[in-house]
């Protein structure tokens, strides 16, 4: 008997020191891997989540942005995800505090093409400019009036389902979050404070961007987008970060708290139910990118409400009747041009519609899109939009652009300044530019750049959001100025002051 109480307390002892070297700490480790590691391999499965954010206007120099008032803002998403039919349907939704919602999106991705819901974006975009100009909206249909029916917006989808799907965040991954790690039952929870916090910044800004509907970014789209950079560069001194991940029945479920002082504060709470999910129905009309932009550059808003004057409520001035042209621009190329190895600079072809092309100069680190008759090149803070035109020249071609942009570009409340449109004696090269300075205190630009070649006019939108800019953007901006023969950093300097 005294043998087995001895063994017993030298079990005990053990026990205890296992305890102590961290052995059962291993294994909750190991359940918790698993558990993200089960999350990660679903392939078929309905999803929802929701997001209570708050951003602090310190972050943009002390001006509260456009959506400062509404803060908190609530952003929820919910939808179905099938790697196997290569399927995912996700609804989007965007409320201020008090409820009111700010933003509708719809996407669907259905094998190579993607599908993004129109109405709610072109209602959030041109309703308000309608209203200020004087339309009468009742009885009018966004669907109907403006996009002819079409309620669907389809762009290839070139890229891995990955890019695009809502799938279970790992906020904690490449963390070694043993030290961090508490187990309540069925849930494992993760606490991160101070400058632990910094090591899971990236994952939080691929967690927020989520949030934003391919083909639906606006402001904050570019806010969420580049909230990275600000999370990794913050102070840490008082942030915390809470990840509590649990698994019921067919569930997954994981809530994520953080509050980083003078960066944001977020609550989100996701769910994954393991299912099988019913094929996407897809939209049977949709138009493509050209058809939207040929769409939009077409719109007679005078036909639609019975105006005296297409453009203007009430017959009033538009800001082209604003622009004064001026004669005296001496040289300009948009095409053809000689890049060095290495440069930050690429050559693309721009198709013409007929059969033909132009080689036109994109920023090398951007994502690229073609279209029968255009170029797009995405690189952050600087947007680049190519145009094949036919029938017109060169200043009417900036001017037709120009006034694209006041219905459906710049924000309602922004101040614009615009330059002078410099052509040449042949109308046959043209340039100018208008800065927008935003109540939130955001500052963009548009320069639109025209040149006729042969039957054909090549445009040049480009679109610069100088808060974002760093020091590679200012050399690219340098760079398309030394090779297309206009000052553009000039232009920034006139007009944003």
């Amino acid at each position: 008997m005294r043998k087995f109480v001895l063994v017993l307390l030298l079990a005990a002892l053990l026990i205890g020191t296992l305890g102590g070297c961290g052995l059962f700490g291993d294994s909750d480790l190991r359940a918790y891997n698993d558990l993200l590691a089960e999350m990660a391999s679903l392939t078929e499965y309905r999803f929802s989540g929701t997001m209570s954010l708050s951003i602090d206007p310190v972050l943009f120099g002390g001006v509260d942005f456009a959506f400062a008032g509404f803060m908190p803002m609530h952003l929820t998403v919910e939808g179905t995800a099938s790697y196997w039919s290569g399927e995912v349907h996700a609804a989007y939704q965007m409320r201020r505090a008090d409820g009111t919602v700010l933003f509708d999106a719809e996407m669907i991705v259905h094998g190579p093409t993607m599908y993004v819901g129109l109405v709610p974006i072109m209602d959030a975009m041109l309703r308000p400019v309608l209203l200020e100009m004087g339309a009468d909206l009742s009885g009018f249909s966004m669907a109907d009036d403006v996009l002819g029916g079409y309620a669907y917006l389809a762009v290839p989808h070139e890229g891995d389902l990955t890019d695009v799907i809502f799938a279970p965040p790992n906020v904690t991954g490449g963390l070694d979050v043993g030290p961090f790690l508490v187990r309540q039952g069925e849930a494992f929870i993760v606490t991160l404070t101070g400058e632990d916090v910094r090591a899971v910044a990236v994952e939080i800004g691929e967690l927020l961007v989520q949030f934003i509907a391919d083909g639906a970014e606006d402001e904050i789209g570019d806010v969420l987008g580049g909230m990275t950079g600000r999370l990794i560069s913050a102070d840490m001194t008082d942030a915390r970060v809470q990840v509590t991940t649990s698994h019921l029945g067919e569930v997954f479920r994981q809530i994520i708290e953080m509050d980083v002082p003078g960066v944001l504060e977020m609550e989100a709470d996701f769910s994954f139910t393991a299912e099988g999910v019913l094929p996407v129905s897809v939209p049977e009309r949709a138009l493509t990118e050209a058809e939207l932009t040929e769409l939009m550059l077409n719109l007679d808003f005078g036909a639609i409400f019975g105006w005296a004057q297409s453009g203007s409520a009430g017959g009033g001035s538009t800001l082209t009747d604003e622009i004064t042209v001026l004669y005296d621009l001496a040289g300009m190329n948009l095409i053809g041009h000689t890049l060095g190895e290495g440069s930050l600079l690429a050559t693309a072809a721009l198709p013409n519609g007929r059969g033909g092309e132009h080689a036109v100069t994109i920023i090398s680190r951007g994502t690229a899109s073609a279209g029968d008759d255009h170029v797009f090149c995405d690189a952050d803070a600087i947007g680049m939009q190519y145009f094949a035109l036919t029938s017109m020249d060169a200043v009417e071609a900036v001017l037709q652009a120009v006034e694209a942009d006041r219905v459906g570009y710049f924000l309602l409340d922004s101040r614009l300044t615009a330059s002078t449109l410099r052509t040449n004696s042949e109308r046959s090269l043209a340039v100018m530019a208008i800065a927008e300075q935003t109540t939130a205190g955001l500052d963009r630009m548009r320069i639109y750049l025209a040149q006729v070649v042969g039957e054909d006019v090549v445009r040049l939108e480009l679109e610069l959001y100088m808060n974002l800019f760093g020091g590679e953007d200012h050399v690219v901006l340098a760079l398309l100025s030394a090779h297309m023969g206009v000052d553009l950093g000039a232009y920034v300097t006139e007009l944003l002051r």
